[in-house]
C-alpha cells in the first residue's frame, strides 16, 4: 500500500501528518466559522425585530400586541 510505504519513511510520514493536521484545522475552522455566522444572523434578526417593535410602538400600537406578533418579550425592548 502507498500509505504504508509513506509511513516507513520518516520525512514522508511527517509530511503526511502535517497535511492531515492542516486538513483537520481547516475543518475545525470551517465549523467554527459556520457556528459564528449562524449566531450573527440570529443576533441580527433579533435586533431587527426589536427595532421594528419600537417603531410600531412609537406609531401607537400596543406594546403587548406588538411583542406577541413579533415573538419577542417586552423586556427585550429596554
Amino acid at each position: 500500500m502507498i500509505l504504508t510505504e509513506i509511513l516507513k519513511n520518516e520525512e514522508e510520514r511527517r509530511i503526511h501528518e502535517s497535511r492531515q493536521a492542516f486538513i483537520s484545522d481547516l475543518r475545525t475552522n470551517q465549523i467554527e466559522y459556520e457556528r459564528r455566522a449562524v449566531k450573527a444572523r440570529e443576533e441580527g434578526r433579533e435586533e431587527g425585530l426589536i427595532e421594528a417593535a419600537k417603531k410600531f410602538i412609537a406609531g401607537g400600537m400596543d406594546t403587548k400586541t406588538v411583542c406577541e406578533m413579533l415573538g419577542i418579550s417586552e423586556s427585550d425592548l429596554t
